[in-house]
């Protein structure tokens, strides 16, 4: 793999793009998405603990559950 001085991506031999890292994946069913895809994503809020929890659109099972940060819950 080569990195391009003005991208701050990995470009693979010949030129193109290197595949995506940030890509979350169900155990249970083998679906994988990059973590902007099309998960089911919903926020809770527990006694003031913000939480965004991944869902697998095709099995149901929740994959991660994590802290959401003040600067990022719209006000």
């Amino acid at each position: 793999m080569v990195m391009k001085s003005a991208q701050t991506h990995p470009v693979a031999e010949g030129g193109t793009p290197a595949p995506r890292k940030s890509v979350l994946f169900c155990p249970t069913c083998g679906h994988r998405a990059p973590t902007e895809g099309n998960w089911v994503v919903t926020e809770r809020s527990v006694d003031g603990d913000h939480r965004r929890a991944y869902g697998c659109p095709t099995c149901g099972r929740t994959l991660v559950v994590q802290p959401v940060f003040e600067e990022s819950i719209p006000a």
